[in-house]
């Protein structure tokens, strides 16, 4: 070769390659994840951190080549002829990816640059193209097997770009069969999506907020979204998504990208601080907890109080609350902070109560709500938190203790199952317990004698308020009979603490969940057969995709129904979660009156199908057989809060292990079983408390009412039952509480807010002390007139 062709060959690429194949696509890249765009107007070219890698070292890799292809070694050439088909394969790629909306980007670059991102891929092609050709005339022949190394490059470049986006393909095809009307396409999509699928692409696209980079993707998600099925397509996903993973979707967390613009980067929320991200959650900045226990009237009552603050700069938020109760506990008081002043709630029917929160919510006031959501289980909701501010509220729960033998008596302290803000680790729950009896909790932890009763400090961490705490209170055994005035309805009550005998069941039907979140807990359920009645006709269904009978008849032998048992149980788990209502239909209706139905399951936090198939079930049926739910843990359960109010259902309480609590109840099945109940009853006219009987709180009455509430609501007398619920300030199932802002919101609503001298309290030290000095110059009055007398 000459000197002159040499030179030439040498001479390095044209400027317009440099603009083109380097400063274009750069300039584009960095406008795009800068202010995002071609992402608001058009299209996510850049969904995910692994694509804006992708393109960047399209422009880099044309830049080294550049700089770098006339001077360098026959080694670095190789590896730069490799760099430059494989960032050719991703062009390739992209624009093809981008292909259909190539109009809408040519137009969009007419006016100011927008959509520029979506032409550079055709002009980073055409670049490493023409860079290819100048690296081939400045080698020549010398690199050996050249052709195959430009093959596998640009083959692995293309695959780079395409494998996620074949993934994400894969995945949503799996998702439409499992969306068919078709059983078996259905189930045959449910299983790949559970054994195939990635989550994060699961849960964006049951969300609707693809990451895909196909136009034809783009444009049909598009149009979907204005069809008349998306709202009934997106209730579908979101139990296709509960169904493979067992959780709800809205925990699963923030979609990456779309649903919270690209955190990784974004100079658009540094440049523009009042464009904050979708999701906008406060945080607890306090969860106080004061409690009497009346350990010899096995009564107790707490009083938590909760702030939630808002860290947003500007936008306000509602927040809420699923609380778990004590067992058998009920919302007693209702309690917000108003510029400084608190507000006691107004009791009414749900409905009321619900409509006058919705209404006020509009006008953008400060109500707060509290409804039954279940068994034992409340919905905090309170609106509007404001921007950089707070909401500061207070919960009464009256509940009666948990007597388990004469000298000792159990409870838990109230819980959240689930809420729309965060518990910040460094959260401290402050706990403040009295009681006449010495306490223990949970840890280690005990309480110390005070002047008058035993106390108990504790400063749990925040995690404590995602399970019950179980503590421990010590009793008089001599103390069964127990008064009280009742200064609503001006009479008195009187209880007794005993032994009641229950009926046996004459059989136990066990319907026991088989899934990933239940599996940790099989084993545990297993060994609690054990305390069964030998007798005591058994029989399972265990529930995974389909009910299934693993073969133990009822009046087989135990240990024979044992093994079979534990034999289906430990084969049949399927991984993701389960639908219990066609479950429980079917187990309900099989079920004599006279058996017992032990439901041991994990929470479901939506609705897969109808929950109105149990409601109707209830509603015709008049004989129910008792039905005794255990959840293996907490969390938000739509069937629970179906059946709230239900005849004949019980929550097992959880103070210890799943083993202990069943063991409990099974042994609760024997022929002489008994368990220790207070049972409130008005006296009758003139007649005197027992003369050692126990004198306790007024919660004995609000007990006997809510007993009653729900006595009247079984027999069909709802009217009644609210206006004894609205009489004694108490939320069930048919009532709910509110506060709101002003007297005149009250008023709209017609609703009353209740007298603060009948809410029920914890006196402070100085209300004692207040008190005592009270009564004493009352007495020194009294006297002196006597004398004068």
């Amino acid at each position: 070769m000459s000197d002159a062709a040499q030179e030439t060959s040498d001479s390095p690429p044209s400027g317009w390659l440099l603009f083109f194949g380097t400063v274009f696509p750069l300039v584009a890249l960095f406008i795009e994840l800068a202010f995002e765009v071609c992402r608001s107007l058009f299209y996510d070219p850049l969904p995910t951190p692994w694509y804006a890698a992708l393109f960047a070292a399209i422009p880099v890799v044309n830049l080294w080549v550049y700089v770098r292809g006339a001077r360098a070694s026959e080694a670095c050439r190789r590896v730069m002829l490799v760099a430059n088909a494989c960032t050719g394969g991703i062009a390739f790629a992209f624009a093809l990816f981008l292909l259909p909306l190539l109009p809408f980007t040519l137009i969009g670059s007419l006016f100011g640059g927008i959509g520029s991102l979506g032409l550079a891929p055709a002009f980073s092609l055409a670049c490493a193209i023409k860079y290819h050709r100048w690296l081939v005339r400045w080698d020549g022949n010398r690199i050996p097997r050249r052709g195959l190394l430009v093959c596998g490059g640009a083959l692995a470049g293309v695959l780079l770009a395409t494998l996620p986006e074949v993934r994400l393909q894969l995945t949503l095809h799996w998702l439409e069969r499992a969306r068919s009307a078709d059983e078996e396409t259905r189930r045959s999509g449910m299983a790949s999506l559970r054994s195939h699928a990635d989550e994060s692409v699961l849960r964006d696209a049951c969300r609707g907020t693809l990451r895909s980079l196909l136009a034809s993707d783009i444009l049909a998600r598009e149009h979907r979204e204005w069809d008349g099925d998306r709202v009934s397509r997106r209730s579908s996903d979101a139990a296709i998504f509960y169904l493979v993973t067992g959780r709800a979707l809205r925990d699963a967390g923030e979609s990456e990208f779309l649903d919270r613009g690209r955190s990784w980067f974004s100079l658009r929320e540094e440049r523009m601080p009042w464009i904050e991200r979708s999701r906008r959650d406060g945080e607890l900045a306090l969860s106080r907890l004061d409690g009497v226990i009346e350990a010899d009237g096995a009564l107790g009552y707490l009083e938590w109080m909760l702030e939630i603050e808002n860290p947003s700069a500007w936008q306000n938020l509602e927040a809420w609350a699923d609380l778990q109760l004590p067992a058998g506990g009920f919302v007693s008081r209702l309690t917000l902070w108003v510029g400084g002043e608190e507000r006691e709630a107004a009791f009414a029917s749900k409905e009321k109560t619900i409509a006058a929160y919705t209404s006020v919510v509009r006008t953008r006031r400060d109500p707060v709500l509290v409804t039954t959501r279940g068994p034992d289980r409340v919905r905090l909701r309170c609106f509007p938190v404001p921007a950089r501010g707070s909401m500061k509220m207070r919960l009464g729960i009256t509940f009666p203790l948990r007597v388990i033998e004469p000298e000792r008596a159990s409870f838990v302290l109230p819980s959240i199952l689930a809420a729309s803000f965060e518990l910040p680790s460094r959260l401290r729950h402050l706990v403040w317990l009295s009681s006449e009896g010495e306490l223990s909790g949970p840890g280690g932890a005990s309480s110390t004698r005070g002047e008058k009763a035993w106390e108990l400090h504790a400063e749990l961490p925040a995690e404590s308020l995602r399970a019950p705490q179980a503590f421990r209170v010590a009793r008089s055994a001599a103390v069964e009979d127990l008064w009280t005035e009742d200064r609503r309805s001006e009479q008195r009550l009187r209880a007794r603490l005993s032994r009641r005998i229950e009926a046996r069941p004459t059989g136990l039907v066990l319907l026991v969940e088989a899934s990933t979140r239940t599996e940790p807990f099989l084993e545990e359920l297993l060994a609690a057969l054990d305390a069964l009645p030998a007798d005591l006709p058994l029989l399972c269904w265990v529930l995974t995709d389909e009910l299934e009978r693993p073969g133990a008849e009822r009046g087989a032998d135990l240990a024979r129904a044992r093994e079979l048992i534990a034999s289906r149980l430990r084969g049949a788990v399927v991984a993701g979660g389960v639908d219990h209502v066609p479950a429980l239909l079917q187990v309900l209706r099989s079920t004599a009156a006279t058996e017992a139905i032990l439901w041991v399951h994990a929470p479901q936090p939506v609705e897969v199908s109808p929950l109105e198939h149990l409601e109707q079930h209830y509603d015709r049926r008049k004989v129910f057989p008792r039905l005794i739910e255990v959840a293996v843990e907490p969390g938000v359960d739509l069937v629970l809060r179906a059946l709230d109010g239900k005849p004949d259902l019980e929550s097992l309480p959880r103070t210890g292990s799943l083993r202990e609590d069943l063991e409990r109840t099974f042994l609760g099945f024997a022929l002489e079983s008994s368990r220790f109940e207070l049972v409130p009853e008005i006296l009758p006219d003139g007649e005197a408390p027992f003369g050692w009987a126990r004198r306790v709180s007024d919660h004995l009455a609000r007990l006997w009412a809510h007993r009653r509430v729900q006595e009247l609501a079984d027999a069909g007398r709802e009217a009644e039952a609210v206006e004894l619920a609205q009489l004694y300030q108490l939320v069930t199932p048919l009532t709910g509480a509110v506060v709101l802002e002003t007297q005149q919101q009250y008023a709209v609503n017609d609703l009353e807010p209740v007298d603060p001298s009948t809410v029920p309290s914890i006196p402070e030290p100085e209300e004692i002390l207040l008190l005592v000095v009270a009564g004493l110059c009352l007495l020194w009055a009294w006297r002196r007139g006597g004398l004068g007398g």
